[in-house]
């Protein structure tokens, strides 16, 4: 397949591609496995800490959405039933394994570094992401798992909500709680001013 048309492709709704796929045109499976891999990755690899396990869940869940195609409806977000389905298969791993995300220590931690920065910028984005996941640990497992959609996997509130099976009210609030803790703990550290 030609770039222009994997190109052409990615201008399509995720539903749409998806629909594609359940027709018959791998291509357009392709189209949503790189434009949402890194997104579900780290939405992952935040919740269990180790890179292998991480890996595992993910390949886990991308062979559910192929197993479970049929299952999905174009009247739904894609990117939100993605989610659910990487979010339940993740707990059901650390069931498997009798822990829990706020339970898990960083051991095999790996922040993603771009291979194009330079290396004084992989230095400082290393300092901040080692930062933010120490200050994410402070969060309530609601609280965190609602920061991570939102921040690094960009689900909007509703899908948040559809994925967390809870009123798009509810996750308002836990992103505001989330948001006000990561700041306290930010001014202590002394990188945010304090608002007077």
């Amino acid at each position: 397949m030609g770039r222009s048309n994997i190109e052409g492709q990615t201008q399509l709704t995720d539903e749409i591609l998806f629909s594609r796929y359940k027709a018959g045109d791998n291509a357009s499976f392709n189209t949503l496995l790189a434009k949402h891999k890194n997104q579900v990755f780290t939405f992952i690899l935040k919740m269990v800490k180790s890179q292998a396990h991480a890996e595992d869940i993910f390949q886990e869940t991308f062979f559910k959405v192929v197993e479970r195609r049929e299952q999905f409806r174009s009247d739904v977000s894609f990117k939100a039933w993605l989610f659910t389905i990487a979010r339940t298969t993740t707990i059901d791993a650390l069931r498997k394994k009798k822990r829990t995300p706020e339970d898990l220590d960083d051991e095999g931690q790996i922040e993603g570094i771009s291979v194009e920065t330079n290396a004084h910028e992989n230095v400082v984005e290393g300092e901040l992401g080692s930062l933010l996941t120490e200050a994410l640990k402070k969060l309530p497992p609601e609280q965190r798992e609602t920061f991570v959609l939102r921040v690094k996997s960009e689900l909007t509130f509703e899908e948040i909500g559809e994925v967390m099976v809870c009123s798009t009210n509810t996750v308002k609030s836990r992103m505001r709680y989330a948001m006000d803790t990561l700041g306290d703990y930010f001014r202590k550290k002394g990188l945010l001013k304090e608002i007077t």
